[in-house]
This record gives structure tokens, C-alpha cells and sequence, in this order.
């Protein structure tokens, strides 16, 4: 029997870009199973917006606001649950389970919603940050307390919490006091289409300097300005360096590509990322000692490794979960230059028959572990113990 999932995340509105949870949110709706239908809001006007994209239905509700300013928020999460509330009774749709993401206000609506409806609806919160923590894990004493507090009332009202990797797992319940039965770990995956772009023998036909890629936002946790300080100061003979993203750093990066020290191809649109990768031999994530980079994976991580490019990569947490240096990529100690130096030294004394193996196993770690479609069958399992599937089911697990 097909489930009704009613999802929130503003990661939909009109005209905001589609990034951050919106990858990760298609192809967790894309289960086949469930019917799953997206809520978000647009401000400014009410009524109502529906359209399609892809296999996702999309129904945007307008509220007469202009602001998510903190004194109001409260107020407009109350306002925009009570139009979807609406829009469900006008459409006779029963949900099974409520399913948030993303930012904490989207809890707050769903909640509001939750007491509306009249059966108990088990409301999941996919913890895709965690606010109230220090921004790095070096600056313990610098937190928001505030945030920290509405982050612990979100988690304790959940029914369940979905967490991107077991150390988030661990942070949830040991900083905010959760219990481990609560939270389930479902991590990020790769599409299987990338498994198609796999090109064996690269690494035996490989000519010098090899291809180093650097992809995604050019901000300091991402580590753009690590490695352009790695490049500036000492170049690294062997490997030529390509940077595609926009961030904070992009000045910085344009400079860098004037002098020659990198070749800069600007932003790209998702659908050109895997050409991209394509072309390059190693992909490089040097992320520093953030909260996020130690406690989620970065898509990019699995979908390059799909496609059997060796990952290079700072040893922090959402990156030390995935790769066995040596073994299916590469692991250097995080803001050491010279460990990253000393890593790319090895490779380059590598033989090629070596570095196609590293290749090889890459990739099957991805089709042994993640797969888009290995993370649909452990949140089928969630979903199978929480649905309220008749009237008047309790708001607990199902046995």
C-alpha cells in the first residue's frame, strides 16, 4: 500500500535556486513506493501554486509577508501550515507521515500542521544541519545559544530524526541529549547513472600533468582558500588545477586563474557537472574542521567515485566515512599543506596499474554502499515502522 509523505522545504521556492537540500530531497522522493508531495511557500500574496519537475508535485503556498524576520516567524509558520491544511482538505489528501527538511523553520510549520490534522501523523526531521553548534570544531566555546535551543526543542518534538552519517548520528544524541533509538542514519548517494560514465584504463593512459578538479561553493570551509594558498606559495609540479563554483572567494580565484595558477571555469549547471568530472583524473575536496564537513558527505564525494575518478581529500569526517586512503582514494590531514603535498607525491609515484585499482575499487564501494537506491530501502524500513496507515493510529512505531 502506497504512503501519502508530505514534505516542507523552502528549498522549492519560486525563484530561489535549487541547491543545498534540493538534490538530496529529488532523489530521496524518487522512491517509486509512496506518493510524496512537496510543500514550500512563496511571500508576498496568498493563493496557491502547483506544478511538476520531474517525478516531484509541487505545491507552493502564498502568505501576505514580505520577511522571515525572527519576531514574525512564528506567526508565519502557523499562517502557511494552515494553507496547506486547507489545501489538504480541499483535495481529500491523508498523509501517512510528515517529512521535514533543511532549516528550522520548516519544522515549526509542520508541527503547527501536525496539531491541525485530525489523526496523529508521525512528523521525521531530516537534521541536514546542526544549528546551535560552533561553526568549527576548533571554537567549542563559539556558539548561538539560542539556536542551540530551538535546535534541542526541534529534536525532542520529532518523532524520528533522520541523520546524513553515523558521527551526526553520535553529535545529535550526545549534544542535545537525544536518544540514539531515535535517530537513524540514512547518508547521501551517488545516481547510478554516473556508474555509466565510468572510463577504464585512464589512469594507464593517463598523460602528465594530471587533472586535478576542484567543484562546488568557494568558501572557506570547502577549502578553495587552502589550496590556492598551497598554490601560491610552492607549485606542485605533475598536476594542473581547474576550479569550477562561485562563493565568497570567487575574487580570489579570478586572480589566481590571471596568474596562471589555476585554469577558473566559473559556475556550472548541475546537468554539466559529470562532463566536468569527466575530463578531469582526481577530484580534490580539501574541507577544513567545520561542523558540516565532519558530519556530512558531500554528494560530489560518491558521484565522482561512481565514475571511478580517485578522490583526493582532507581527512575530516564526511570524507574519512567514505575513502580508505590508499586503498579507494586519498586522505590528507586536514589544513596541513604539507600532508596534501606529501599526498599528491605519492600518487605521483604510483605505477598507472596501481592507481586503475584505486580506480576500480572506488567505484565499487559506491555500488556496494551508495547507491541512491541502497538509501530508499533504509528509509523504506523508517517509513514502514512510522506510518499511520489507518484511522486513528498512534504516533509511534508500528510492530
Amino acid at each position: 500500500m502506497a504512503l501519502n509523505i508530505v514534505h516542507f522545504s523552502q528549498d522549492f521556492s519560486p525563484g530561489k535556486a535549487q541547491l543545498g537540500g534540493y538534490s538530496r530531497i529529488y532523489h530521496e522522493t524518487d522512491d517509486k513506493e509512496n506518493n510524496h508531495i512537496i510543500f514550500t511557500s512563496h511571500m508576498g500574496e496568498n493563493g496557491v501554486r502547483e506544478e511538476v519537475r520531474g517525478h516531484l508535485r509541487i505545491v507552493s503556498i502564498g502568505v501576505a509577508a514580505k520577511s522571515l524576520r525572527f519576531w514574525n516567524k512564528f506567526y508565519l509558520a502557523e499562517q502557511i501550515a494552515r494553507g496547506i491544511h486547507g489545501f489538504m482538505q480541499r483535495t481529500d489528501l491523508r498523509p501517512d507521515l510528515l517529512f521535514g527538511h533543511s532549516q528550522l523553520f520548516n519544522f515549526h510549520i509542520l508541527d503547527h500542521l501536525k496539531k491541525l490534522l485530525s489523526r496523529p501523523v508521525p512528523l521525521l526531521w531530516e537534521a541536514n544541519g546542526l544549528f546551535g553548534l560552533p561553526r568549527k570544531i576548533s571554537e567549542k566555546w563559539r556558539f548561538n545559544p539560542l539556536a542551540r535551543i530551538e535546535q534541542k526543542i526541534v529534536f525532542e518534538k520529532a518523532d524520528v530524526i533522520i541523520a546524513q552519517t553515523e558521527a551526526a548520528k553520535d553529535a545529535i544524541s550526545r549534544s542535545f541529549g537525544i536518544a540514539g533509538s531515535k535517530i537513524h542514519a540514512v547518508t547521501n548517494g551517488a545516481d547510478a547513472d554516473y556508474l555509466g560514465k565510468y572510463e577504464e584504463g585512464r589512469y594507464a593512459a593517463a598523460r602528465r600533468p594530471f587533472k586535478v578538479l576542484f567543484i562546488g561553493l568557494l568558501d572557506t570551509m570547502n577549502g578553495i582558500t587552502f589550496l590556492l594558498r598551497l598554490l601560491e606559495t610552492a607549485g606542485i609540479p605533475g598536476f594542473s588545477f581547474s576550479v569550477v563554483g562561485s562563493g565568497e572567494h570567487q575574487d580570489r580565484v579570478i586572480e589566481a586563474a590571471r596568474k596562471k595558477e589555476i585554469d577558473y571555469k566559473g559556475q556550472v549547471s548541475h546537468s554539466e557537472v559529470s562532463r566536468i568530472m569527466a575530463q578531469c583524473d582526481f577530484l580534490i575536496i580539501p574541507r577544513l574542521r567545520f561542523v558540516s564537513a565532519e558530519y556530512f558527505i558531500p554528494t560530489k564525494l560518491l558521484e565522482a567515485m561512481a565514475m571511478g575518478k580517485i578522490v583526493i581529500g582532507s581527512d575530516v569526517g564526511g570524507i574519512s566515512q567514505v575513502l580508505s586512503s590508499g586503498n579507494d582514494g586519498f586522505l590528507f590531514k586536514a589544513e596541513e599543506p604539507l600532508a596534501l603535498k606529501k599526498t599528491l607525491q605519492q600518487i605521483l609515484e604510483m605505477p598507472a596499474q596501481d592507481l586503475e585499482a584505486v580506480s576500480r575499487r572506488a567505484r565499487q564501494k559506491i555500488i556496494d554502499h551508495y547507491l541512491w537506491s541502497s538509501q530508499h530501502k533504509k528509509l523504506a524500513s523508517v517509513y514502514g515502522q512510522w506510518a499511520g496507515r489507518h484511522e486513528g493510529a498512534a504516533s509511534g512505531p508500528q510492530r
